[in-house]
Parts: structure tokens; C-alpha cells; sequence
């Protein structure tokens, strides 16, 4: 539930088609199953008028649904929402569209019902109302998500070009000088760089155990890549990241870095990096 929900339900497209679908489906489940006894609420015996007056009700709540989307939308630019999150929101909704139809109920139209026993009805069928719609749209915008990405990868297999490798969250992208990829690893897990000639040698921790990854590459060109992530230059031969470093100790040779894994070697820090790692260090 702490996942992430995909983009495309946040999409202005997906949301504008759902609220139709809704509104479709809520006139329709309104005049037939009519819930509510919405029949009683209007002074009329024409069954035409009702189906209007059916419709001008159903177009209220999906007005609310509509700007509670509109702020969703806003909301998932500044923060990204997850599942449970997601979900809330619907519940809210749901609680919102049935406190104003009790209220107009109770208040507007004189209903003589406990203002709890018409909220309690309008909150059941509510959600029986837009679970359906709810539901096939979800499972509907997901297969066409799935089919787009699938005519993507057939599209660029036909084009003669690989699919672009995505970095997420808390994984790092290792790739060699030709941009190919040579190894993906957990940020955690990687202790430091060591340039060695015309490669670099990637130290991470699988199994518990030190491993060392060799990389034609450059240790300045991952440098720019790995400078927002934690990483640090400590020397012209080494980086290290910086949540692995245990203490800095002086000694006669200089400044060297002792890592939280006792099989690592020291690292040593030269003059030129000696400022910065100590103002990262005590920061962190």
C-alpha cells in the first residue's frame, strides 16, 4: 500500500473519461434502481421530470468528484501519492458526496428521517454506485497502460534501438564509456569508487560480502552522475559515499576514511578534497 500509484491514474485524460463514465452509469443506476427515494423529493408525478431532476443530482455529485480531482492533480505534482493514500482520497470523496445529499435531504427538502439514518443510506449507496464505474475504469486504464508500453518496446525493437534503462529510487545505473549498462545496484549497498587506468572498480556489498565491479569509465564522468546521490570525491583515485563512513582519522601519512565494514581498506583523503568531505561528514 506504500507504492507509488501509476501516473496515468492521475492523468487530466483518464480522469476526464472516468468522471463520464461515472455520470453515465450513476443517471442510469439512479432511475432504475432508484436509491435514496429520491422519487419523494420532488412535488411532481411526471416521471420525466424526476429523471431530470435524477440527473441534475447526479451532475452535483460528479461536480464534486470533478474538483476533488482537480486538487488531486495539483496535490500529485507536489507530492507523489501512494496506494493507501489514493484510497483515502476515494473514501473521502464518498463521505463528501453523501454528507451534502444528507444535507440537502434533511435540511432542504424537510426529510423526516434522522439526519444519521439518510447519511448511513447515502454513504451504502454511494459506494455502490461508483464502485462499479470505479472498478472497470481502473482495470480498463491499466490494460491500455500495459498495451501502450508493450507497442513501445515493439516500436523501438523495430527501430533497431534498446529500451532506455530507468534509474529509480534509492538504484544506481553503472555503465561503461559506450553507455551500455554494466551493472545495477542498490545505493546502500555501494561503499566506494577506485579509478584504475581506463577503468574504475566499483566496491558494493552483496551477500553480505565485498564485491569489486570493474567499469571502463572514468571516475570523473561517474562523479557527475553520482554528486546528487550521496557520493563524494575524497581523492583523485577515490570515491565514497558518504553514509558509509564510519570515522576520519589522522595519521603520519595525512587524513584517511575508515568505512562501517571491517574488510574495506582505509581510504585516503587528499588535501584538495580534505574541506569538503569534512563539511559533508559532520553535516551527515
Amino acid at each position: 500500500m506504500s507504492k507509488k500509484i501509476p501516473e496515468y491514474l492521475i492523468s487530466k485524460a483518464v480522469n476526464c473519461k472516468l468522471l463520464i463514465f461515472v455520470t453515465l452509469f450513476s443517471i442510469v443506476f439512479v432511475n432504475v434502481y432508484t436509491p435514496f427515494e429520491y422519487s419523494t423529493w420532488f412535488n411532481t408525478s411526471s416521471s420525466t421530470l424526476r429523471i431530470i431532476y435524477a440527473v441534475a443530482a447526479t451532475i452535483a455529485g460528479v461536480s464534486i468528484l470533478a474538483v476533488s480531482r482537480i486538487i488531486m492533480h495539483y496535490v500529485y505534482k507536489k507530492n507523489t501519492l501512494t496506494i493507501l493514500q489514493y484510497c483515502i482520497w476515494i473514501v473521502a470523496e464518498i463521505v463528501l458526496i453523501a454528507s451534502v445529499y444528507s444535507l440537502f435531504s434533511c435540511f432542504l427538502l424537510d426529510d423526516s428521517r434522522e439526519y444519521s439514518d439518510v447519511f448511513q443510506r447515502s454513504i451504502t449507496f454511494i459506494a455502490l454506485i461508483l464502485f462499479i464505474p470505479y472498478t472497470v475504469s481502473y482495470l480498463y486504464f491499466a490494460l491500455k497502460d500495459k498495451e501502450n508500453k508493450i507497442d513501445d518496446l515493439l516500436t523501438q525493437q523495430k527501430e533497431g534501438t534498446p529500451p532506455a534503462e530507468k534509474e529509480f529510487d534509492g538504484i544506481i545505473l553503472f555503465k561503461d564509456e559506450k553507455d551500455t549498462l554494466k551493472l545495477s545496484v542498490k545505493q546502500d549497498c555501494v561503499y566506494f569508487l577506485e579509478a584504475a587506468d581506463n577503468y574504475v572498480n566499483i566496491y558494493y556489498l552483496n551477500k553480505n560480502k565485498l564485491n569489486k565491479c570493474m567499469l571502463r569509465n572514468t571516475l570523473k564522468n561517474l562523479e557527475e552522475q553520482l554528486k546528487d546521490k550521496g557520493f563524494i570525491r575524497c581523492h583523485r583515485s577515490y570515491m565514497v559515499n558518504i553514509n558509509k563512513i564510519k570515522l576520519i582519522q589522522k595519521e603520519k601519512e595525512g587524513l584517511f576514511i575508515n568505512l562501517d565494514l571491517e574488510e574495506a581498506d582505509n581510504i585516503p583523503i587528499s588535501k584538495t578534497y580534505a574541506e569538503d568531505i569534512l563539511q559533508m561528514f559532520s553535516q551527515t
